[in-house]
């Protein structure tokens, strides 16, 4: 999208629509079904004063007194679409335009001295600054500094205007009106590597610096440069500082977003998967159809609206339609892409009202945690086992997990789609238990107030039992029947290549211990075991199998026994084991090494 506003009468009127308030027995449009977490402080202790979810994982965050009550807010950023909430703690956004570009860097300050923040992005060193929270042409355009520089916001002289600066290394180049030119303050402060933040921290209306070192924040009240006037420890390192009035009492404070982000692994297997695509936000009113991403089996689709009638279902290849949001005002995030009648390639949104749709990629859900409220989809990445809820009675108690549906004997049909099971379910219950199959995983919880006792994790390869000594004549081939050989050990190969329908069993070539299960990159779903064989430590590895292994870190298997299942996981183009042998630590030749009939 490279305009600043809506061109077309349409979107004009959608913005319109989703500007509007809502009546007062009716809620606004919510921005997500899921995201990360705020933790707002109030003061320099270091307990958060409010905690709650805003947005999706995906969006960029944005923090301004919107709304001239001196109380700073959250907002969330979708491409060039925002979301401005006027209160802490709700789902609502008070105002909803486009402005800028994707790539543009987005500011917020208070231009014009009104005592409202509205909005500027900047391409280079060029900044189109906004009076209006309505999307539209620039207020005022101006160019300071390098294309280069590190830009900061802030009312450096008091005097009610917030102006621009920029850092080179650790000198900070501030000027106190909105225009071009040399900076009237110039101040070192802190070192080069150092992340910076700007704000009121005494209340006396002036903005100075703070600067981050892991968890530490070192805050100067002043632009004398030198030893710090305090310092904070305030969150964990890898949290995402904002800095705003959070109660409106003059004085900036910190806050942190933190999301809880699946494994790599984890991630890696969803793309994997299901497919990775950049996420999309589309703003409309009545009824549209959107084309899926080509490249995705399976994503998400969050949607925001206020109309009580809006659906929105997955139209597939042959025309066949399955609805998956409708009939609840607010937003919802829903799962697309399960093909029952082929692949899906466009959802179909019907609709009297305005709506925001985002499509967003399955690897952008959370990482599925022990607690929540109201409905949630996530990624499971652990252990199988035993899960027991407990509920509030606001709803219906309710966890589905989505796992690979395993097709006919000897099928070669593809990994999805997936069967959804149901692992806990009971109306208005208080608590439920049910079984949860070892991750990867996609979960959903709901409704309510709930928490989940999930199955331990695995142990680690430390506390792993060894496995017992057997002789070289136990060891068997891991494949039963005919098999294809497509390739060796070679010196960028470690492994060897055998290939079966999918679905047929892959069998554990000797007594040992499985030390990993799961998802692991390029291998795709895979298992290793440890063994002992003629006195020697041996390792097995078995990679690319259609579902998660039905065997877990820490189980003694014998030779013979199923680990898995044959299938293309990973980086694979066909159904095949992928077998890798090491004795001693030293990589061999499976093919030399196990029991081959030649």
């Amino acid at each position: 999208m490279r305009v600043l506003l809506p061109t077309t009468a349409a979107a004009i009127a959608v913005v319109a629509a989703l500007l509007a308030p809502a009546p007062a027995s009716a809620a606004g449009p919510e921005i997500g079904g899921y995201g990360d977490d705020y933790f707002l402080n109030d003061g320099w202790s270091g307990t958060a004063n409010q905690v709650y979810d805003y947005g999706l994982p995906g969006d960029g965050a944005v923090v301004g007194d919107w709304n001239g009550d001196r109380v700073d807010t959250i907002g969330v950023r979708r491409g060039s679409f925002y979301l401005l909430a006027d209160r802490h703690g709700v789902e609502a956004p008070a105002h909803s335009f486009i402005y800028g570009r994707p790539a543009d860097v987005t500011l917020v300050g208070d231009w014009n001295g009104d005592g409202r923040d509205t909005l500027a992005v900047r391409r280079g060193n060029t900044y189109y600054f906004n009076d209006e929270l309505t999307g539209g042409d620039a207020s005022a355009v101006i160019r300071y500094g390098r294309a280069d520089d590190q830009v900061l916001v802030g009312d450096w002289d008091g005097d009610g205007r917030d102006t621009l600066g920029v850092r080179r290394g650790n000198v900070f180049y501030l000027r106190n009106v909105l225009a071009g030119g040399e900076a009237d303050i110039r101040v070192p402060y802190g070192k080069a590597e150092d992340v910076v933040y700007v704000g009121d921290w005494n209340g006396d209306r002036v903005d100075t610096l703070a600067v981050r070192r892991e968890a530490r924040y070192f805050v100067k009240d002043d632009f004398t440069g030198g030893e710090a006037d305090r310092v904070l420890t305030y969150g964990r390192p890898g949290d995402a500082t904002l800095v705003g009035d959070w109660n409106g009492d003059g004085a900036d404070t910190l806050g942190v977003r933190r999301g809880s982000r699946p494994a790599a692994n984890v991630v890696s297997w969803a793309d994997g998967t299901y497919g990775a695509f950049g996420a999309t936000t589309t703003i409309g009113s009545g009824n549209r159809t959107i084309a899926l991403p080509s490249s995705a089996r399976r994503g998400l689709v969050t949607i925001a609206s206020a109309d009580t009638r809006l659906t929105v279902g997955v139209v597939a290849a042959d025309g066949t339609a399955q609805r998956i949001v409708g009939g609840v005002a607010g937003a919802r995030t829903a799962l697309w892409g399960d093909p029952a009648g082929g692949d899906a390639r466009s959802i179909r949104i019907s609709s009297t009202g305005a709506w925001v749709v985002t499509l967003h990629p399955v690897s952008s859900l959370e990482a599925l945690e022990s607690a929540g409220d109201g409905s949630e989809l996530a990624l499971y990445g652990g252990a199988g086992g035993a899960l027991t809820a407990t509920h509030s009675a606001d709803g219906s108690l309710q966890v589905l997990q989505y796992v690979s549906r395993r097709p006919a004997a000897g099928s070669l049909a593809p990994l999805y789609p997936d069967e959804r099971r149901t692992v806990v379910t009971g109306v208005r219950a208080a608590s439920g238990s049910g079984t949860l199959a070892a991750g990867p995983s996609i979960v959903d919880v709901g409704v309510g107030t709930w928490r989940l006792a999930l199955p331990a994790p695995p142990p680690a390869p430390s506390s792993l039992p060894q496995p017992t000594s057997v002789p070289k004549s136990s060891v068997v081939f891991p494949l039963a029947g005919e098999y294809r050989l497509s390739r060796t050990i070679t010196e960028t190969h470690n492994g060897a290549d055998l290939l079966q329908p999918a679905w047929s069993p892959i069998h554990a070539v000797a007594d040992g211990v499985v030390s990993f299960t799961g998802w692991s990159g390029g291998y795709g779903n895979l298992v290793t075991v440890r063994h002992v064989v003629d006195g020697k430590p041996v390792e097995t590895r078995s990679a690319h199998m259609i579902n998660t292994p039905p065997v877990l870190a820490g189980q003694r298997v014998v030779a013979g026994q199923i680990i898995g299942y044959m299938g293309s996981t990973g980086n694979s183009t066909a159904n095949h084991l992928h077998i890798e042998v090491r004795v001693d630590g030293q990589i061999v030749d499976p093919m030399q090494w196990l029991p081959v009939e030649r």
